[in-house]
């Protein structure tokens, strides 16, 4: 009985260690996070860009808020302050869920921890999300339920090493990989962390970059690649962006990045460093299948299946 009354101790310690954990990442490194929202935000939404910069801030804090909250609440599970604290860190485990679930459909960074490594969420993503998220709201039960002194408990420990397992399992089997210790947070690193977030490009400059894109190498190699799929290509209607980059030992390039619209399931942003057609890069997801093009070489994951009419 007294190893059992261990579990919300370790339940809380896991939980509010990884709200500390990604809060203070947001807040020491905001431009992966950046660029994660700027991604998962609609194109119509007004000022994407403010709302995009100001979101490390605003979530980060809330997380380094919620995380030493959750500590504190669980010396007094019964109170009803401390109720307050676990159910808001219950709801912000469950919103992870859906930006999670939504960032996996639009095949983007769900900007979690994955986010700092630009992956395109997943099942390891959602996976993990999912059974962080079962823990908080059994977490609130339990302050609901039970009038516990304390959770602060020796064997608190034990469970923390043990609910730490199952969640790499858990995002293991998501994912279908071999489980490996960085699956409880995700690759933390980003090509991204050297980037500008882009700004928009109108007019006569808009024109010359979207028909450079369509003439570029990578473009009509990754439209050949996608077969039937580039019809779902709308080149119409086109998000044209400036950005720069700063590779490593090197200085700052200066780029155009053109975004068409596209259908279900495909993304597709061409980068034009400098306004080179011929050195276009092709970056896109298909079905969640990251894909990049570069020249007349296509290196994607499992070939798109045909998309019917």
């Amino acid at each position: 009985m007294s190893v059992v009354a261990g579990i919300p101790g370790g339940a809380a310690l896991l939980l509010a260690g990884l709200l500390i954990l990604a809060g203070g990442l947001k807040v020491l490194r905001p431009k992966p996070f950046v660029h994660a929202v700027y991604r998962l935000l609609p194109r119509h939404v007004p000022r994407r860009e403010t709302l995009a910069r100001f979101a490390p801030w605003v979530v980060g804090t809330v997380e380094l808020l919620a995380g030493p909250g959750l500590l504190v609440a669980a010396s007094r599970p019964a109170a009803w302050w401390s109720a307050a604290v676990i159910a808001g860190v219950a709801v912000l485990y469950l919103a992870f869920v859906v930006v999670v679930r939504y960032a996996a459909l639009k095949g983007a960074s769900c900007g979690c921890f994955a986010s700092f490594s630009d992956g395109v969420a997943g099942g390891a993503e959602l996976a993990r999300t999912l059974t962080l998220a079962a823990l908080a709201v059994s977490l609130l039960i339990t302050a609901l339920l039970t009038g516990a002194a304390s959770w602060w408990r020796l064997d608190a420990l034990a469970w923390l090493v043990a609910f730490g397992v199952l969640v790499v399992i858990a995002t293991a089997l998501g994912g279908r990989r071999r489980p490996a210790g960085w699956l409880l947070l995700g690759r933390v690193r980003s090509r991204l962390a050297a980037v500008e977030l882009p700004t928009m490009v109108t007019g006569a400059e808009r024109t010359a970059a979207i028909a450079a894109a369509r003439t570029a190498p990578s473009v009509r190699a990754f439209q050949d690649w996608l077969g039937d799929r580039a019809a779902g290509v709308d080149w119409r209607r086109c998000e044209v962006r400036t950005t720069s980059a700063t590779p490593r030992a090197g200085r700052r390039v200066p780029c155009l990045l053109v975004s068409p619209r596209c259908r279900a399931g495909l993304t597709m942003t061409v980068s034009l460093p400098d306004g080179f057609p011929e050195r276009a890069v092709v970056i896109a997801a298909v079905d969640g299948q990251p894909v990049t093009a570069l020249g007349e070489t296509v290196k994607p994951g499992p070939r798109p299946a045909l998309q019917r009419a």
